[in-house]
């Protein structure tokens, strides 16, 4: 048999076709990494090759022989059925995949009405990574606990194969309510199972978190561990040593770009640049940064944050990323010149910025000078030239809302991302609480029954349902699907809070007392006792019970500033309860409270002062102050591109023309701000201004 296989050179032709398999696999691969093509590809040509073996011995064992042969019989049997075979394996393997590029070119206009083009990662190429803190194994450097995760996320994201996410990311606190729910509120030490919980939560396919501890002889040792957030299975281990927290970062971060085989973009995506280059020369600076973030993120001191990255700027004055949290934080708070002073800084040093914060950080300098027609259209064109980017479609989402009252806007983009990932509960509140400001409750009903059906252990889309009933008066519909929801939330105070809504319009004051009695036993953020208290004065101001009252509000004045910036503070905290303020006999606590939010507010901020002062005239019945300020807060709408809130002009006239005995005109005014509130997002409790707590 051996004598016969060699003299038909059979060996050798196997052999000489192994090795061109081989050289044609190198090729391929070589021009998947060069061009950025799908590595499905590589995998593609492969088994194609692999499939044709028995074609080729075939052919070798009936044509090695020198000399002219014919065609047998049994090539005409068995090639064809090889390839029908090898056809079939390919198209069960990669049936669904692409197997051109990774890459889609995309053109997009900016707010001077210049053409920009980008080539930007396909969504389905990317990665996901969740980033926990590391446990410190010595007694020293303990801010690099929440410091590696920090730099290694923009480390990664340097790719934009790679989307990498932390609790401590971002300038907002809703990362970190699931950990302070589970009592991990400082983010330390956060078992696997949760980390597992969350990054599922988010729809992130790894997870990595580990230890470090300084060298015998200097140095920094750590050791990491990546996690599949879908498998039990154990975890990649990665010992990296370094001569500093920069050095490690670095090389742990080319690890997991090599073990995740994320493509490096060549010289057409991304840059892969050392910590120190992108972040800050000073360890000094990226420690004080660090302390900024535990404070605003974890502390919920901004102001304290805002100086600290103060300091940071005095020591690296090139840290463009301190500078964009410094200008957030600033603007949250209406410090203006503070968060002009850092964007100028940001800008100055934007080539060390992620093209994220490029785009923040040009749409927050249109927004500090006002220009919130330029800043809309930035958010447009960094939607438009990152369509995978569900952080650039929200952020353009929200701006729809409240900056431009265009709901159906806002609506298309929400479901742009859903169609990127339909496994996010808010996106859906979202989707459905906007269908309903269009008038459209059938619709806002089948997209929650939807994803109520395909996510039956998802407590949000029955939340949302009993939302809806309850505002309709169907009391039973809405009870029903608010216990569903209860039964399956655990440490969630929302559904809890509900039901007792559900009570108290049914006149149900025991029942509705033990609800929020339960709420406020399981508080473990802010964000939750805010809601708590705020449940409380519904309560109470239903009950007629003005001292409790009275005595709630000063409590959420209070817990508010524990997460609300000097402006959410102003318009939400203290205008949004004015009748609860004055039921309580509490109308100069009310202005006070206004002054003193205003006077921590710059210019042009701090003119939203205005539309507390226009409930405070109005109630007071003097007419003449009221018109001088209705006028100010009409200027004010139009000025911050604030369409959402049109509907205060013609309530205040309607107020105004009845204080004038006017009553045909006040009716006409109130029939105007009706049907602008009606077709603004105010018109329901949204999720558009609400996070499930």
């Amino acid at each position: 048999m051996l004598t016969g296989l060699l003299k038909r050179r059979v060996p050798q032709i196997l052999g000489l076709y192994l090795g061109a398999a081989w050289v044609i696999v190198e090729f391929i691969s070589f021009l998947t990494e060069r061009y950025l093509l799908s590595p499905a590809l590589t995998d593609f040509v492969l088994v194609s090759l692999l499939t044709m073996l028995p074609t080729v011995a075939l052919i070798a064992w009936f044509h090695g022989t020198p000399g002219k042969d014919t065609w047998a019989p049994t090539e005409k049997v068995l090639i064809p059925i090889n390839i029908i075979i090898a056809a079939g394996v390919l198209f069960a393997l990669f049936g669904g995949e692409e197997l051109g590029a990774t890459t889609t070119t995309v053109t997009a206009t900016d707010e001077q009405g210049a053409t920009v083009t980008r080539v930007v990662p396909k969504p389905q190429y990317r990665e996901s990574i969740a980033l926990f803190s590391f446990s410190n194994d010595g007694r020293t450097l303990n801010w690099l606990r929440y410091g590696i995760p920090i730099a290694l996320s923009r480390d990664l994201q340097q790719n934009p194969y790679i989307a990498a996410w932390s609790p401590l990311d971002g300038y907002e606190q809703n990362r970190l309510l699931d950990l302070q729910r589970a009592g991990y509120g400082d983010a330390l030490d956060v078992p696997v199972p949760l980390m597992r919980n969350i990054a599922s939560k988010n729809n992130l396919a790894y997870m990595l978190t580990g230890n470090f501890s300084s060298g015998l002889r200097g140095g920094l040792r750590l050791e990491a561990f990546l996690y599949r957030t879908d498998s039990g299975a154990a975890p990649k281990r990665f010992d990296i040593f370094g001569a500093d927290p920069g050095d490690v970062v670095d090389r742990l971060s080319s690890e997991i770009r090599r073990y995740l085989d994320i493509y490096s973009g060549g010289d057409t995506l991304g840059t892969d640049l050392p910590v120190a280059e992108h972040f800050s020369t000073s360890n000094a600076a990226i420690e004080r940064y660090v302390d900024a973030v535990v404070l605003s993120a974890i502390e919920n001191d901004s102001l304290g944050a805002i100086d600290v990255l103060g300091e940071v700027a005095e020591i690296d004055p090139s840290f463009a990323a301190a500078a964009v949290h410094r200008a957030v934080l600033a603007a949250n708070n209406g410090q203006t010149e503070a968060a002009r002073e850092a964007l100028a800084l940001a800008t100055q040093h934007n080539y060390r910025l992620l093209p994220d914060e490029t785009f923040l950080v040009k749409a927050l300098t249109y927004y500090t000078r006002g220009d919130v027609a330029k800043m809309l259209s930035v958010y447009e064109m960094h939607a438009e030239l990152y369509p995978g980017d569900i952080h650039a479609l929200s952020r353009l989402a929200y701006s729809y809302i409240y900056h431009a009252n265009d709901i159906d806007r806002a609506l298309a983009t929400f479901q742009q991302i859903y169609e990127l990932d339909n496994s996010l509960d808010w996106v859906v509140s979202q989707i459905a609480s906007l269908q309903r400001v269009q008038g459209d409750e059938e619709a806002a009903i089948a997209t929650l029954n939807t994803y109520s059906r395909r996510r039956p252990d998802d407590y949000s889309p029955l939340l949302s349902l009993g939302r809806i009933h309850l505002g309709n008066g169907d009391l039973s519909a809405a009870r029903s699907y608010t216990e569903r929801a209860v039964l399956l939330a655990t440490g969630r105070v929302d559904p809890l809070l509900q039901m007792a809504r559900i009570e108290l319009r049914e006149g149900n004051y025991d029942q509705a007392k033990s609800r929020i009695a339960e709420a406020r036993a399981i508080v473990a953020a802010p964000r939750q006792e805010s809601a708590v208290i705020a449940a409380e004065i519904e309560y109470f101001a239903q009950r007629g019970m003005l001292e409790e009252l009275g005595q709630r509000l000063d409590e959420l004045y209070r817990s508010d500033q524990a997460f609300r910036g000097a402006v959410n503070l102003l318009m939400t905290t203290v205008s949004d309860h004015a009748a609860h303020y004055y039921a309580a006999d509490m109308g100069d606590v009310y202005f006070e409270r206004l002054e003193a939010n205003a006077a921590k507010l710059e210019p042009p901020l701090n003119e939203l002062i205005h539309v507390g002062y226009l409930g405070y005239y109005l109630e007071q019945g003097d007419v003449a102050a009221a018109e001088k300020t209705a006028a100010l807060v009409v200027e004010l709408v139009d000025r911050f591109g604030r369409d959402d809130l049109a509907y205060l002009n013609n309530l205040a006239s309607a107020r105004i023309y009845q204080l004038k005995g006017d009553t045909a005109a006040a009716i006409e005014s109130a029939q105007r701000s009706l049907d602008a509130f009606a077709s603004s997002v105010h018109s329901i409790e949204t999720a558009a201004h609400q996070v499930l707590i």
